[in-house]
């Protein structure tokens, strides 16, 4: 317990102290916003809203008074050092002191009263001394139990007001590095906004490049070929020099080429001719 309550005191001496807090912080800004605690850097922020000052939040005097912890948990503290019955154990035998000194008062008056002036005043005064010397003896040991609870209650007091102290700086500290985290995220979607800008950029300028470099082609008129006309086969007839005929199928290509087929003559059936051309041949033989 007791190398506990030397933590916390040399704690609260490491604490910073009020004795080298800075004054005059936002001189030109209406003050220091001390309700606004500390900024993301942990200095000050000022009433009219800067934030460039250089001083620290917990270096500034006016803001001394601010780095506490809350009344709740001051009660708490006080509660866990048991400071309320300290406080009272004082007060309970300062009571009895103040009690004793008047009975005491009381005592050395009715010593003058009870001789009914038939006592010689070396036995009145023997009388008086020995109740003062009573009353001195417990009021000197009342008051020796009363220095001791002083000294437990002032370093109680200490150890509440560092710890409380403490309290306020890590509420401080708190504050801060919620605001610094803040701060670096803004900051990095800054930075995420101006590199997607670039890219759009960087793209707009390739694109133009490529435009540049790319040469420049001409549309030359599609010539459009006339569809070839498709005629359909006819059969014709073409005479001979004889009876019998020849048919003769013409058909067209798309290559606008005709051409002819004709077909066999077929042999001639008829018999009178057939005995015609026996006789003739037969003549000339």
């Amino acid at each position: 317990m007791k190398k506990y309550f030397l933590t916390l005191s040399l704690l609260t001496m490491l604490l910073p102290s009020s004795a080298f807090a800075i004054s005059g912080a936002c001189s030109y800004h209406n003050g220091v916003n001390c309700t606004a605690s500390p900024n993301y850097d942990g200095n000050v922020i000022c009433n009219d809203g800067w934030t460039n000052s250089s001083v620290k939040y917990v270096d500034t005097e006016e803001c001394s008074d601010y780095i506490n912890c809350t009344q709740t948990q001051y009660n708490d503290l006080l509660s866990k050092y048991g400071i309320n019955n300290t406080k009272q154990q004082i007060i309970d035998l300062q009571n009895q002191i103040s009690s004793i000194t008047s009975q005491a008062s009381i005592d050395i008056e009715n010593v003058v009263t009870a001789c009914a002036g038939e006592c010689p005043q070396r036995v009145i005064t023997a009388n008086q001394q020995s109740i003062y010397n009573k009353a001195a003896a417990q009021i000197t040991l009342l008051e020796s139990q009363i220095t001791s609870l002083k000294y437990t209650f002032n370093m109680y007091i200490d150890l509440v007001n560092g710890e409380c102290k403490a309290m306020g700086y890590d509420r401080v500290q708190v504050v801060q590095m919620q605001r610094l985290l803040q701060h670096n995220q803004e900051i990095e979607a800054e930075k995420e906004k101006l590199l997607q800008e670039k890219a759009t950029i960087l793209a707009m300028q390739e694109v133009e490049q490529n435009k540049v470099l790319q040469p420049v082609v001409e549309e030359k008129p599609a010539i459009v070929r006339p569809k070839p006309e498709i005629k359909q086969v006819k059969n014709t007839t073409i005479p001979t020099s004889t009876t019998s005929t020849e048919k003769i199928q013409i058909s067209t290509t798309t290559n606008y080429v005709e051409k002819v087929k004709i077909e066999p003559i077929k042999e001639l059936k008829q018999p009178f001719f057939k005995r015609i051309f026996s006789f003739l041949k037969g003549l000339f033989r």
